[in-house]
């Protein structure tokens, strides 16, 4: 058979296959039941129904643009005072669209997830005020955010009631940094080189970063607390979570 005839023969049926699949494929998605209740979820959400804004948030991974269509439902279930959505946009904006973080707003909804109501909520804003992550540090809040997880927590067995140890250890070590640095401000420009600028905030190096993944399933242990040895050898606890990229993080051992 010449050469220029297979061509044509191949290309006719490329072109058949491709005009066959294309209503099968519209037809599947039409059929998809997940579809059909994500649009139900969006018109409802439209009538200013937190939770449907929230459900269809959780589909927005069957479209294009998945994370800034995840924030943007998850923003408006916030926004009606939806506890869950609030935590889930939060950590949205851990890594951001696009990789694109804000953490202003990180820390903003983490904060208003705990005052709703959701207890990681509170164990994550919590250790951001004590140590001053993506903002200053804040004992008074950081105080206000361990009491209401000690109070969320009450009878579980991820109960953590430990946050004015937290606390006084790390004003402590806050105290101690910011005294150092007056110091060294203090000094005649000939005998000491230009302060540095004291960095209040936690270093990514204090975290204990593991690799392994966790299921998708959304329940009551996403944070807590754990025993550890510290430098000196005595015992305390570390701060565990998982991110939004669903990653166990750790804190340090207080």
């Amino acid at each position: 058979m010449p050469m220029k005839i297979r061509k044509l023969r191949l290309a006719i049926m490329v072109g058949l296959g491709a005009m066959i699949a294309a209503p099968m494929s519209i037809a599947s998605a039409q059929d998809d039941p997940r579809i059909a209740k994500a649009a139900q979820h969006a018109k409802a959400c439209e009538g200013g129904n937190a939770e449907a804004c929230y459900q269809r948030g959780l589909l927005a991974y069957m479209f294009p643009n998945r994370l800034s269509e995840q924030l943007r439902y998850f923003e408006r279930a916030c926004a009606a005072d939806h506890a869950t959505a609030c935590l889930q946009a939060a950590e949205g904006w851990e890594h951001g669209p696009n990789r694109n973080p804000d953490k202003a707003k990180f820390r903003a909804l983490m904060r208003k997830a705990c005052n709703l109501g959701n207890k990681s909520g509170c164990s994550r804003y919590a250790m951001m005020a004590t140590y001053g992550w993506n903002g200053p540090v804040d004992f008074a809040d950081a105080k206000w955010a361990f009491d209401k997880d000690c109070e969320l927590s009450k009878g579980s067995q991820f109960e953590s009631c430990d946050g004015d140890k937290i606390i006084a250890d790390a004003r402590g070590k806050y105290e101690a940094r910011q005294d150092l640095y007056k110091r060294a401000a203090a000094l005649p420009p000939s005998s000491a080189p230009k302060p540095a600028k004291v960095d209040t905030t936690i270093t990514e190096d204090m975290y204990v970063k593991q690799s392994g993944s966790r299921s998708n399933a959304r329940d009551t242990s996403r944070s807590g607390y754990t025993s550890c040895t510290k430098s000196d050898g005595s015992r305390g606890q570390r701060y565990w979570y998982y991110g939004f990229d669903n990653k166990r993080k750790e804190g340090p051992c207080l």
